[in-house]
């Protein structure tokens, strides 16, 4: 069931429909939905009809981010507030200092670099009290070692408001979205959690769109020497990565990564290892993708030789295994 707390029906782009024909979206308040599919896809192009700076008026008040943020002539603390009531100027200062821009407010806001004005941008747009936020790539100006706190700083500054984010990287998919909506030709192609749209593309076209993967939530156990055991309800996952006891991290890693096994590998270098029963095997072109229920589906994509020699079928128990190398985390909470 999706939410509707924003519920947008029948958007077009242009007149005749050849860009962007009927498409229907809905996104709830404390929901993040992240629209991503290939670059000319139609993504960008839903947000703007949503923002009201192409084809119509904004369909609900919001508060919007483009791909590529204006600076007007003047300071850094000129455009940084420039729109906003005095409670959102001080909300948007607030955030700009958490975001490292503390010490430039009188920088020229022209010499900006391009990481330092989508900084800016950001501040600007969750400091507005828009129950609705559109971004429009939030995250492809920031440098990969400061995106977890970014999307972190994200996530809370919309968790009582509604989200739609646009993006063409999965890493963003993962840090930002609730929900995610693959978009492609002005449709929208499949739409649920991202750990279920990955791991069970509907079609083919979705498969080579988001590619074939795993999306999984646990909590930090224990975090020695740079490894790390998250309990992901009902069974332990092990990832390459320094974090505290207690953090929520999602994991993720791709099907292609994943090994299956008849009966329980001895040796090898995969740190994790679990057992669990096939519940769907699909055909991918040259490959085939196998469901594997852990407690949770994790996907598998194996070549059809590898599925003979194992002789798999649905109900059949299985091994799966990942090495913790294998596996991106990113903080979830």
């Amino acid at each position: 069931m999706l939410s509707d707390d924003f519920l947008f029906s029948g958007l077009r782009f242009p007149g005749d429909g050849s860009v962007i024909s009927d498409l229907s979206l809905s996104v709830g308040v404390g929901e993040r939905l992240v629209l991503f599919g290939p670059n000319g896809g139609g993504k960008t192009t839903i947000l703007r009809l949503l923002a009201g700076t192409t084809g119509r008026s904004a369909m609900a008040e919001v508060a919007y981010l483009p791909q590529t943020p204006y600076m007007f002539r003047g300071t850094l603390e000129k455009n940084l507030v420039i729109g906003l009531t005095n409670g959102e100027a001080t909300a948007a200062r607030d955030l700009a200092a958490v975001l490292g821009l503390g010490a430039l407010f009188r920088a020229d806001a022209q010499r900006l670099s391009g990481g330092q004005a989508q900084r800016v941008g950001l501040a600007r747009t969750l400091a507005s009290a828009a129950d609705l936020v559109l971004l429009d790539e939030p995250l492809a100006a920031i440098n990969a070692a400061d995106a977890d706190d970014v999307a972190r700083l994200i996530r809370n500054a919309t968790s009582t408001r509604a989200l739609i984010a646009v993006s063409h990287r999965i890493e963003t998919v993962v840090a930002l979205g609730d929900r995610v909506a693959i978009v492609d030709g002005g449709r929208i192609l499949q739409d649920g959690p991202p750990s279920e749209v990955m791991a069970s593309p509907v079609d083919d076209r979705v498969a080579a769109i988001i590619g074939i993967g795993n999306v999984v939530q646990g909590t930090v156990v224990v975090s020695e020497d740079g490894l790390t055991e998250l309990d992901c309800d009902g069974f332990a996952l092990f990832v390459s990565a320094q974090a505290k006891p207690g953090q929520l991290m999602t994991a993720r890693f791709g099907a292609e990564t994943v090994a299956l096994y008849a009966s329980r590998p001895v040796g090898g270098t995969q740190r994790n290892v679990l057992s669990g029963n096939v519940t769907d095997i699909v055909s991918r072109g040259r490959l085939a993708e196998v469901i594997v229920d852990v407690g949770r589906p994790i996907a598998a994509l194996v070549t059809p030789g590898a599925l003979d020699a194992l002789a798999l079928d649905v109900g059949h128990e299985v091994w799966v295994a990942v090495k913790a190398a294998s596996i991106s985390v990113a903080r979830a909470d």
